[in-house]
């Protein structure tokens, strides 16, 4: 159900009969850049990013998150759509802004839960997202939400082929 609610926002129905234009483009100071590959009369919130980068995402101070053993994860923040990742795909609300490349914040306390999942985490009012390819021997994706200042762990969704290596690892404050 995450994966058939992740492809119709990233999607839509592109059904319209608008010549394609070019897709729009937003980067970072570091030169990272992001394509939004969304048809002109597309009107989805989620962008594809086109690398490992890192995201501010407004919230309400608190974000849900939901992970699925089959091997996805959603973000959400007041019953907006932050964030979705499967094994092969990785999108992002369009409004979060492309801070750059992924940080590697930690945390204490952190448990690993390995069956489906949703808890719900304290956060400030902006949260960081970052979207990563895995690569060998795990291929997948990570999910990762973390302050803004991309210091303090959140919650992490490790979403890799082999099912032994799937797992959603969330700070001890999260409430299940």
């Amino acid at each position: 159900m995450l994966v058939a609610l992740a492809a119709a926002l990233a999607t839509g129905c592109g059904g319209g009969r608008h010549a394609a234009a070019p897709a729009p483009e937003r980067a970072d100071a570091s030169g990272a850049v992001s394509r939004d590959r969304r048809s002109p009369d597309n009107s989805a919130a989620l962008i594809i990013p086109g690398a490992a980068h890192g995201y501010a995402c407004d919230t309400h101070g608190t974000v849900e998150v939901r992970f699925d053993p089959a091997g996805s994860a959603l973000v959400t923040a007041g019953g907006r759509v932050l964030a979705f990742a499967n094994v092969d795909i990785r999108v992002v609300r369009r409004d979060c802004r492309l801070l750059g490349p992924p940080a590697s914040p930690s945390g204490a306390g952190i448990i690993r839960s390995t069956g489906r999942t949703a808890i719900t985490c304290p956060s400030g009012p902006v949260v960081r997202i970052d979207l990563r390819p895995l690569a060998a021997p795990f291929w997948g994706s990570d999910l990762v939400v973390a302050d803004v200042a991309g210091r303090r762990l959140i919650a992490s969704a490790l979403l890799a082929r082999g099912r032994a290596a799937r797992g959603l690892y969330r700070a001890a404050t999260c409430e299940r």
